[in-house]
């Protein structure tokens, strides 16, 4: 989260890039994860909720999903098996304007290999 310092709001930029660790044999369609939302330059501010929404192809791929965000924001990962993949931050009341990463985890089966996205908020 990019928090714009002489203002009390946080403006949201969102980059994503997959990283792909661990994965063995050849696979015909590579498995990615990728967050949709929010959308570029959205505006948050401290006291309200920050909706993160995952996308994953192919679907199914993945046998959890889970979304990761730093203190002050994050207080543990929040996990789901089943879409939509829509998750909640509520951005505490006294967050410092600053610059945080929210990361998406997909882990595939058997759990010994994951695929993982990260956007700056």
């Amino acid at each position: 989260m990019k928090c714009v310092a002489h203002a009390s709001a946080c403006r949201v930029y969102t980059r994503a890039n997959a990283l792909l660790l661990a994965l063995t044999g050849p696979l015909a369609a590579q498995p990615s994860l990728k967050i949709t939302s929010p959308a570029d330059s959205t505006t948050v501010h401290p006291g309200e909720s920050l909706t993160v929404t995952v996308d994953v192809s192919p679907p199914g791929v993945f046998e959890i999903v889970a979304v990761n965000a730093p203190t002050p924001l994050g207080k543990g990962k929040q996990v789901l098996k089943t879409p939509p993949y829509q998750f909640t931050i509520q951005i505490p009341s006294g967050t410092r304007p600053n610059k945080y990463a929210v990361t998406a985890v997909g882990v595939l089966p058997p759990w010994s290999s994951y695929i993982r996205t990260r956007s700056r908020y």
